[in-house]
């Protein structure tokens, strides 16, 4: 199975350098960034509120190679690096490995649908199209391949419809997901994302609806259909400079999540 799966991988890499017509050509290299705190309800102790922030920086050289660092400092004010990748253009496919999140759906709040872990990874991604593996400790073994997600996204009409599946090589179960984004309501854009277990038979949801800066949702799962309400809002004060506000609120524990956060961009 692990072979078959690392094959798929090499076909996908392999598809993409026969696709090109020629080589990429060197360009200068570009350096992004943003620092970003955030001030939320501390997991220990809900009536206090610790301040995190967060350091990215991307560095690349288009059509050729990328790469990007993401260091937190906590409420202990030690950095520490969370994640980290890798890559480089392929013919038509980007290929990348490190600790760079899942290759899944997301939504806004996120607190009922599945949002299945993966740790090192090595993603390949062609068009529309992508394939990550995830492994358990590439300092062991690099073979051991922990779960494989794929997810492919179209078109149709003026929506972009996005369907994923997560396999767990341990446990042996799959997840599947899908999500739906640009609605257009008129005066505001909406958007939504589904995951069902096949095996738990597990399902959550959310629905998101966006206008300028201000965003709301809802979301529940097949223990509580209606489990949470929240919404935000974001204002660029100046470029690269953005703050933002944020409340999530619980309809079963009657408590509410706020937060608020500035980030600055480079």
């Amino acid at each position: 199975m692990k072979n078959t799966i690392l094959s798929i991988v090499a076909v996908f890499s392999t598809a993409g350098y026969t696709m090109a017509e020629e080589a990429a050509v060197a360009n200068p290299v570009t350096l992004t960034g943003e620092i970003k705190t955030t001030i939320a309800e501390t997991a220990a102790d809900s009536d206090k509120y610790g301040a995190t922030t967060t350091f990215g920086l991307d560095v690349g050289v288009t059509g050729i190679a990328f790469g990007g660092l993401e260091f937190a400092v906590g409420s202990d004010d030690k950095l520490a690096l969370d994640e980290w990748h890798i890559g480089a253009n392929v013919g038509l496919a980007t290929v990348s490995y490190g600790d760079q999140g899942n290759n899944w759906v997301g939504a806004e709040g996120e607190q009922t649908i599945a949002n299945p872990a993966m740790g090192d990874s090595l993603k390949v991604a062609l068009g529309d199209a992508s394939v990550a593996l995830g492994f358990t400790d590439t300092s062991a073994d690099i073979t051991d391949v922990s779960n494989v997600q794929a997810t492919y996204t179209m078109g149709v009409a003026d929506y972009s419809l996005t369907g994923a599946v997560d396999y767990n090589m341990d446990t042996e179960t799959t997840i599947l997901g899908a999500s739906l984004g640009g609605v257009d309501l008129g005066i505001a854009t909406a958007s939504g994302a589904f995951t069902y277990g096949l095996d738990s038979e597990a399902w959550g949801y959310e629905g998101v609806v966006a206008t300028g800066g201000l965003t709301a949702y809802l979301n529940g799962d097949n223990v509580e259909a209606l489990q949470n309400v929240g919404g935000g809002y974001d204002l660029t004060i100046a470029d690269g400079l953005d703050v933002g506000a944020d409340v999530a609120y619980n309809l079963n524990d009657e408590t509410f999540t706020p937060s608020v956060s500035a980030a600055f961009s480079f």
